[in-house]
């Protein structure tokens, strides 16, 4: 029997998250990106337009994960998605994406979100000193 999914997406990018907010508070968004839902069919045969590799971890321990770190994407072609398959563990599968959703952003209630959350996601684009360089240690004038 085929076992469906459901996953959110901000279209353009590659990478699914497991609600709506999640997806609007991911990265830098003008919020006039087109929010997608989307119907994940376990049958991942030909004939979709669309595939998706999803994991088969618990929801609460992927909500604990960046959406980046939890390696579900999408992808246009069967074959590009399980050739990515291949480079993961057993916990991931291809989906086909069955239906596609245009959701309301204006609608999604960006109150629930974890400030905390958003916090670790900037950190994660601070610039790092290279230790290698040379001139950032000394004061010479």
């Amino acid at each position: 029997m085929d076992r469906q999914a459901q996953r959110y997406r901000i279209r353009g990018r590659p990478y699914l998250c497991l609600n709506a907010t999640e997806a609007l508070s991911t990265g830098i968004s003008t919020r006039e990106e087109t929010l997608e839902k989307l119907i994940l069919n376990s049958n991942s045969g030909s004939g979709f337009f669309e595939y998706a590799v999803v994991s088969s971890i618990p929801e609460e321990t992927l909500l604990t994960m960046a959406p980046h770190e939890r390696k579900e994407r999408t992808f246009y072609s069967r074959r590009e998605a399980f050739h990515y398959l291949r480079t993961l563990s057993k916990e991931f599968s291809v989906y086909g994406i069955a239906k596609t959703e245009m959701l309301d952003p204006t609608l999604v209630d960006l109150e629930e979100q974890d400030f905390g959350n958003i916090m670790d996601e900037l950190k994660a684009f601070e610039k790092k000193p290279n230790p290698s360089d040379s001139s950032l240690g000394s004061s010479e004038i």
